[in-house]
C-alpha cells in the first residue's frame, strides 16, 4: 500500500486557509469592541448587517473547505459569487446609488422591506406547486413582512423595498474605480450558470485534452484571495457603519493576508513547481523502498 504523504508545500498552503478562517471571528470581535453583547433586533442598519454577515460566514468558511482540496477547488467559484452579493448589499447599505439622500438606517429597512417581501412572494406565488408548505412558516413570514413594513414606514420612504438585483451598486462601484468586484462577480455568475467547463480541461500535450478537475495552487490562491476580499471589505464597510474605530485595523489585516509571501509564491506558480520537486522526492523514496529504480 502506498503510504499517504502531505508535501510540506501542501501544509503551508494549509496554514494560509487556516489563517483565513480566523477572518470572522476577527470581524465579530472588532464589531463588538467597546459595545454591549445584545443589540436591539431593530438597531438598523447594525440588525440588518448582522443578519446578512450571519449567512455569509457559512458561505465563506465553505469556499475555504473547498478550496482546502485541489479535487473540488474549483466549485468555491459559485461562492465567491455569493460573497460578492453579500459585498454588494452591504455596499448599498453603506454608500446607496448615486444622489440617494436616505440614510444608512433607512436603506437597510428598505433591504429588510424588500427581503421579506421576496420571501412572501415565493412561498404564496414562485413555490405554489411545490405542495402544502408548513403553515406556521408562511405565517412567520406573514408576521415578519408586517414588522418589517411598519419599521420601514417609520423612516419615511416611500419605496416597496430593495430587492436582491446587485448590478446597479456594483456597476456603480465599477464605474467609480472599484473593480474588481463586478468583475468577479460576472465571471463566477458565469461559473454558477454552467458556463466556464474550460476551467476543468486540460491539455495532455498530444493534441488531446480531458476534464481532470484538479485545481493547482495558483488557482487555489486565486480563489482564496477573491474570497479573503469579498467577504473582508464587505466587513470593513460593516465596520466603517457600526465601529468606524477599526474598520482600518480589518483592511490592514486583509491586506497583509493577500500580501503575505505564501501567498505570493502560491499565485505566482512557484508552489506548483516546488510541489513537482517534493512529488519527485517521494515517488524516488517510494521506488527506493520498493527496490525498483526511479521511473521517468
Amino acid at each position: 500500500m502506498v503510504p499517504l504523504v502531505i508535501l510540506p508545500v501542501e501544509r503551508e498552503f494549509l496554514a494560509l486557509i487556516e489563517e483565513a478562517e480566523t477572518l470572522p471571528v476577527l470581524l465579530r470581535s472588532l464589531a463588538g469592541q467597546g459595545k454591549p453583547d445584545m443589540m436591539d433586533g431593530d438597531d438598523l442598519p447594525e440588525a440588518t448587517l448582522r443578519r446578512l454577515e450571519a449567512w455569509a460566514v457559512p458561505e465563506y468558511r465553505g469556499a475555504l473547505r473547498l478550496i482546502r482540496h485541489a479535487d473540488v477547488a474549483f466549485a468555491a467559484e459559485v461562492l465567491v459569487r455569493a460573497l460578492v452579493e453579500f459585498y454588494a448589499q452591504v455596499a448599498w447599505i453603506h454608500e446607496g446609488p448615486t444622489g440617494d439622500s436616505r440614510s444608512q438606517a433607512t436603506r437597510a429597512a428598505c433591504l429588510e422591506l424588500g427581503i421579506a417581501s421576496e420571501a412572501n412572494e415565493a412561498l404564496t406565488k414562485k413555490l405554489s406547486g411545490w405542495g402544502t408548505a408548513d403553515p406556521r412558516v408562511h405565517e412567520a413570514a406573514i408576521q415578519r413582512l408586517t414588522d418589517i413594513q411598519a419599521i420601514h414606514a417609520a423612516t419615511g420612504c416611500r419605496c416597496s423595498g430593495q430587492k436582491w438585483q446587485v448590478q446597479p451598486i456594483l456597476k456603480q462601484a465599477d464605474a467609480g474605480g472599484i473593480q474588481w468586484p463586478y468583475g468577479l462577480w460576472v465571471i463566477s455568475s458565469a461559473a454558477a450558470h454552467q458556463l466556464l467547463p474550460g476551467r476543468v480541461e486540460v491539455d495532455l500535450g498530444d493534441g488531446t485534452s480531458d476534464f481532470l478537475s484538479i485545481a493547482h495552487y495558483a488557482w487555489r490562491a486565486a480563489l482564496l484571495e477573491y474570497v479573503m476580499r469579498a467577504f473582508g471589505l464587505a466587513g470593513v464597510r460593516i465596520l466603517d457603519m457600526i465601529n468606524p474605530a477599526h474598520a482600518e485595523t480589518l483592511r490592514v489585516w486583509i491586506e497583509r493576508f493577500v500580501t503575505d509571501q505564501r501567498m505570493v509564491d502560491a499565485s505566482h506558480e512557484k508552489f506548483d513547481h516546488v510541489a513537482m520537486e517534493q512529488m519527485n522526492v517521494v515517488r524516488a523514496g517510494l521506488h527506493e523502498r520498493a527496490g525498483q529504480p526511479p521511473s521517468g
